[in-house]
């Protein structure tokens, strides 16, 4: 049972070999789907079917989807996801009604229920198969806190290879530590809580499960303000899709995640906003899902470069930046651009190793913190969860996760990311450099609180700010 790239043309030349009566030819894009020949007879040519198999237990149940001569190649891998689906809800359905169901079973299930984007879906099904090991195999509803814990410990301290390896898996470049145990925990929680439902007699066996410390990672790259002409010319000199990435990357301080799945019918270009839902998928790099679902508010440089990538979107695509390969069309590119063009950016500006993507995002922490000193704020800026709805003031004004508070929080924020944008394109030299941003962030002075105040002012500030001044400190009222 050969496995081949089933494509138009491979399709008419597929035959059964003399010495077989039946042959299947499996699709290696899209796991279930094969073709059946069957073999010449004394009154005709063979036959050619399409079919979906799909693994029951033991045994494999498969499914006559048409001939070849009937079907395109496109329609038969349509009809093809839509019978593996059903086959899959059956088998969950029976095995979980004898008690056998396992985690695997359920996973799928999940996945089809849930719509989950096949990116995600690959990188949920290696956490839980990989490092749940035997966890993977269990009945769902068997396993408990104590094999949970148990599995937990075994892929921090890298044991959990020796079950695959009795397995007979003769490949496994999984290490293990304390993030792989969280995302066990933390997938796994997600999973079972959608197959439990409603069952309150059943407790979820990954949850209530405290994350583990995990290892600080590497130096925070921040860009030194001197470096970013050279970085501006250089990004330049990159084609239309790449500038607009790095660009998107500077300015929202956005996870590499999160600029890679931006998506068309998020964004509103004439309100000048990118919409964070709660959905898990859609705001990964952005924000965490528990936190309040809000529009972002996007500097006039940014829109300025999405209107005109807008010329050139594809009609019906998804995602802002999506995947060139065929097998992935509709699908968001992965994040590897963006660690060529930082390490193209390394060579070129003779910058540290430590400059990768994320450089950005730290970059965007450290000038918020110097343009205005408020750690509120740049958790705003920066789509942190931290201290949504417990109530501080921001200039006055209450902040918290009510409604009204939502429906505000734009315009609030919005001012202070015109600032920073502004900020950044005089040190990189595209707009022309004030006196405050050259003292800044060149010579080192210190803004004064009140000077804070004024350059959001200057940015075009919500008049609740406006029309309540803040109150100068000592050292600014003291006579000179």
């Amino acid at each position: 049972m050969p496995t081949i790239a089933l494509t138009d043309d491979t399709v008419a030349t597929l035959r059964c070999p003399p010495s077989k009566r039946v042959e299947l030819y499996r699709d290696s894009v899209l796991k279930g789907l094969a073709i059946q020949v069957t073999r010449p007879g004394p009154r005709g040519s063979g036959t050619a079917s399409y079919v979906a198999q799909f693994k029951d237990g033991d045994a494999t149940r498969q499914t006559v989807l048409g001939s070849v001569h009937e079907l395109s190649l496109d329609t038969a891998r349509e009809e093809a996801v839509m019978a593996l689906r059903k086959m899959r809800a059956e088998y969950a359905q029976v095995a979980n009604a004898r008690g056998k169901g396992s985690l695997a079973a359920v996973f799928d299930s999940y996945i089809d229920a849930k719509n989950i984007e096949a990116h995600n879906a690959r990188k949920y099904r290696q956490v839980l198969q990989v490092y749940g090991g035997p966890l993977w195999t269990m009945s769902a509803d068997s396993i408990d806190a104590s094999h949970v814990i148990a599995q937990r410990k075994a892929v921090v301290s890298g044991s959990f290879a020796e079950w695959h390896r009795k397995q007979g898996t003769t490949e496994l470049k999984a290490k293990g530590g304390p993030r792989a145990a969280n995302d066990l925990a933390q997938y796994g929680s997600m999973v079972m809580a959608w197959h439990l439902g409603n069952n309150s007699g059943k407790r979820n066996p990954f949850a209530g499960i405290d994350a583990l410390p995990t290892p600080e990672g590497g130096p925070a790259y921040v860009f030194d303000p001197r470096e970013l002409p050279a970085v501006a010319r250089f990004v330049d000199r990159l084609d239309a899709d790449h500038r607009v990435m790095f660009w998107l990357l500077m300015m929202t301080g956005a996870r590499p995640l999160g600029i890679s799945r931006m998506r068309w019918d998020r964004l509103d270009l004439d309100a000048g906003t990118y919409k964070l839902t709660r959905d898990k998928a859609e705001c990964a790099g952005w924000k965490p899902a528990t936190s309040p679902e809000w529009d972002y508010p996007l500097d006039t440089y940014s829109v300025s470069l999405l209107r005109a990538h807008a010329l050139f979107k594809r009609e019906g695509a998804i995602y802002l930046f999506g995947s060139p390969l065929w097998k992935r069309r509709d699908q968001p590119i992965s994040t590897t651009p963006m660690l060529v063009i930082f390490k193209a950016l390394r060579e070129q500006c003779a910058l540290s190793a430590d400059c990768t993507p994320y450089a950005a995002r730290y970059t965007r922490a450290t000038y918020t913190e110097v343009l205005f000193g408020q750690t509120l704020l740049t958790q705003r800026m920066l789509h942190h969860e931290s201290n949504w709805g417990k109530g501080q003031t921001l200039n006055g004004e209450r902040l918290g996760a009510t409604p009204g508070y939502i429906k505000t929080v734009t315009e609030q924020v919005r001012p202070y990311v015109q600032a920073y944008a502004d900020a950044v394109l005089e040190l990189c030299e595209v707009q022309p450099m004030t006196e405050q941003v050259r003292r800044v962030f060149l010579e080192g002075e210190a803004l004064t609180i009140q000077q804070r105040h004024e350059l959001v002012l200057n940015a075009g500030t919500p008049s609740v700010l406006a029309t309540t001044p803040l109150p100068a400190t000592a050292a600014e009222t003291a006579p000179a």
